[in-house]
C-alpha cells in the first residue's frame, strides 16, 4: 500500500468518519509537513545564497520515504524543531488543506503547470514558447518589481493564451509584515495586470452591463488576475485570511451575486529547480513526486532559470507520452469547488 499523502490525509479528514483513519496516517503527516516546512526554509536561505547544507537534508528527507513505515514519527518531530521556521502545526496546515489550492482534488493524471518569479528577460517567453508548442496551458506567477521591467512579455503570455497571476510586488515574507504591508504587496500587482491587462475600469463595466443584459441569470465579472501565490508559499492563518480577504470581482447566478475574492494557491509537487541545475535530475523528481500523489497536482517551477527551460523541454512530452492531461488553474478551482459541495451534502441532515 502506498503512503498517504499530507495532502491526500487532509482531504479524507473532511470526507470520513472521525476514528477510521489508519494508524499510519500521523507519522505521514509530519513528514509532508517536515518537507513542507524545509521547503519554506530553503527558500529563504537559497535567496540568502546559503541553500547548499539546507538542500541536502531536505533531500535526505525525502530519502527518509523509501523507509516506508518504519520512518519514526520522533525522526520528523526533530526534523521540525529546528527547520520549522513559522512554528506552524498540524492544525494549520488542515486550515490550509481546506483555503487553498493544491490541485489535490484534480482527476488521476491531471496536473497544472505554474511557473514563479519572472518575468526574466528571456527565459519567460522560452518556456512559454515551449507550452505553445505542446498546446500545453501554464500559470505564470509575477513578481510586481519584475513584471514593470518587462510589461510586453506580460502581454505577450495573455496574447498567447496563458494564465498571469499575482506573486506579490516584491518577494518578500508576507509572515513577517502586518496587514496593511500585506495588501500594498496584493494590490501592487493587482493595479499592474488591471493596467497592463486590462480589468476592472469603464469599458469592461459598460461590457458587463450589456452581457448582463443578454444572459441576465449568470454573470461573471471579468478581472485581470483571481490567483495570489505567496512568496516561498510562506503563509501563516493570519496571511491566508487576509489574502482571501481581498475583492476581485463579482459573480451573479439567478439574480444572486456575491463578491469574488482571490485564491491562494501553493503545489503538491515542487520541481525543486531553483537548487539543481541538472535538467534531467529535475525530470526525475517531478515524476517521483507525482508517482507519491496519485499521478495529480499543481507542479511548481520558476521561469527565470535556464535548467527549467531544459527540464520542460523533457517533461511536457514525457506528460503527454504518459497520458496526463494538462489543465488549468479555473479546472482546479472547478474541482475544488465540486469536492466542496459533496461534502456539504455528506455532512447535510436528513
Amino acid at each position: 500500500m502506498k503512503q498517504l499523502s499530507f495532502w491526500t490525509f487532509a482531504l479524507a479528514l473532511l470526507l470520513i468518519p472521525n476514528g477510521a483513519q489508519c494508524k499510519r496516517t500521523s507519522a505521514q503527516l509530519f513528514y509532508d509537513y517536515a518537507i513542507e516546512s524545509l521547503l519554506d526554509a530553503a527558500d529563504h536561505q537559497a535567496e540568502a545564497k546559503q541553500a547548499g547544507p539546507l538542500h541536502q537534508t531536505l533531500l535526505r528527507l525525502y530519502n527518509l520515504k523509501a523507509l516506508g513505515d518504519s520512518a519514526s514519527r520522533a525522526e520528523l518531530e526533530e526534523a521540525l524543531k529546528t527547520k520549522n521556521p513559522l512554528g506552524l502545526t498540524e492544525a494549520d496546515f488542515r486550515y490550509f488543506a481546506s483555503n487553498e489550492l493544491s490541485g489535490r482534488e484534480l482527476q488521476p493524471y491531471e496536473v497544472v503547470l505554474t511557473f514563479d518569479d519572472g518575468p526574466h528577460e528571456t527565459r519567460t517567453l522560452e518556456v512559454a514558447s515551449i507550452l505553445k508548442h505542446w498546446g500545453a496551458p501554464g500559470a505564470f506567477f509575477q513578481v510586481g518589481e519584475e513584471g514593470v521591467k518587462f510589461p510586453g512579455h506580460t502581454q505577450s503570455l495573455r496574447d498567447l493564451g496563458f494564465l498571469v497571476a499575482n506573486h506579490s510586488v516584491s518577494h518578500k515574507n508576507l509572515t513577517k509584515m502586518d496587514e496593511p504591508e500585506i495588501r500594498s504587496q496584493i494590490e501592487g500587482v493587482q493595479q499592474f495586470l488591471n493596467q497592463t491587462l486590462g480589468g476592472p475600469g469603464f469599458w469592461n463595466d459598460q461590457f458587463q452591463l450589456f452581457f448582463a443584459a443578454l444572459f441576465p441569470h449568470q454573470l461573471r465579472k471579468i478581472v485581470a488576475n483571481e490567483f495570489f501565490r505567496a512568496p516561498y508559499g510562506a503563509r501563516s492563518r493570519r496571511v491566508l485570511d487576509i489574502i482571501k480577504s481581498y475583492p476581485v470581482g463579482e459573480s451573479c447566478q439567478n439574480q444572486i451575486c456575491a463578491i469574488s475574492k482571490l485564491n491562494h494557491v501553493v503545489w503538491l509537487v515542487d520541481s525543486l529547480d531553483w537548487a539543481d541545475k541538472n535538467p534531467e535530475s529535475i525530470e526525475k523528481r517531478v515524476f517521483s513526486q507525482l508517482d507519491s500523489f496519485k499521478n495529480r497536482g499543481i507542479i511548481l517551477f520558476h521561469d527565470i532559470h535556464a535548467q527549467t527551460v531544459l527540464a520542460i523541454e523533457r517533461i511536457i512530452p514525457r506528460l503527454i507520452k504518459d497520458g496526463y492531461k494538462i489543465v488549468t488553474l479555473y479546472d482546479a478551482l472547478a474541482a475544488q469547488e465540486r469536492t466542496i459541495r459533496r461534502h456539504q451534502l455528506q455532512i447535510q441532515p436528513k
